[in-house]
């Protein structure tokens, strides 16, 4: 199959939404092609996501953007809005997953608090909304 584990748990993922077999998401990837992509995940409109691309690097830790992140993730109910939207780096990205902010990393939330007007304002309705301790 893969070296990766990383390779073969994404694959297997894949598969279990697509039918497809891990190994036929390996090889195309490997091949630079595409397979059909997962129902279950809809589209980031293509003007709203030139927008976010332009704003410049990764809110999260200042490297080149390389990928666009839901603010509150797509999997707890964030939209594909551009206020929900803000660049990202794949690294950053895929460790804050479909994680709230107010559950992931702290200093790189702050550096986003510090750099996005977006990020700010997802962060203080978290913290607004959450329960007193």
């Amino acid at each position: 199959m893969s070296n990766s584990p990383w390779e073969q748990l994404a694959a297997v993922s894949l598969s279990a939404k697509t039918g497809r077999r891990p190994d036929e998401y390996l090889q195309a990837w490997r091949e630079g092609r595409r397979l059909d992509r997962p129902v279950w995940r809809s589209e980031i409109p293509a003007a709203v996501r030139r927008a976010v691309e332009a704003e410049g690097p990764c809110v999260y830790c200042g490297a080149e953007a390389s990928v666009v992140d839901h603010i509150k993730p797509w999997a707890r109910g964030g939209t594909h809005d551009l206020s929900n939207l803000v660049p990202s780096c794949a690294s950053c990205n895929f460790s804050k997953s479909d994680r709230l902010l107010t559950e992931w990393d702290a200093a790189r939330v702050q550096r986003a608090i510090g750099v996005s007007v977006k990020v700010a304002a997802v962060y203080a309705g978290l913290v607004e909304a959450a329960p007193p301790q």
